[in-house]
């Protein structure tokens, strides 16, 4: 049995290639650079009636929940505590105040955005606001 080589036509490798940097392109992480309208910082919220400190600064990739599972996703990070602190158990209210602080700095909060909390008594959102 002979072995036939396929020969692709230059355009033909040329449509390979583009096709196989498409599909890698969606294994790299996308740092979403800092709009314009941000404004990065210290901005103090109230949520629920109480006042709590959001601090919008670069950071890391976060973690963004999708269908198929946790995905990196790009974006500022906002830092949320209290003058006495936060506990783990106010995971709620900190996305609440991430939510407030990202727009008082005039961004976007990335909603699918995974909070973890700090035992400084903080709660972080790496990539919630945009």
């Amino acid at each position: 049995m002979a072995r036939r080589a396929i020969l692709l036509t230059a355009p033909a490798r040329g449509l390979s290639a583009m096709a196989l940097a498409l599909v890698l392109s969606g294994c790299a992480v996308i740092h979403t650079p800092l709009p314009e309208t941000v404004t990065p910082g210290l901005h103090q919220v109230q949520v629920d009636g109480q006042a709590l400190q959001g601090e919008i600064h670069p950071g890391p990739a976060g973690l963004q929940l999708t269908v198929v599972g946790a995905r990196p996703i790009g974006g500022q990070e906002i830092r949320v505590t209290t003058s006495g602190g936060l506990r783990n158990d106010q995971g709620a209210l900190a996305k609440k105040a991430a939510r407030a602080t990202c727009a008082a700095a005039g961004g976007q909060f990335r909603e699918k955005a995974i909070g973890k909390y700090d035992r400084a008594g903080s709660w972080l959102f790496a990539g919630g606001c945009a």
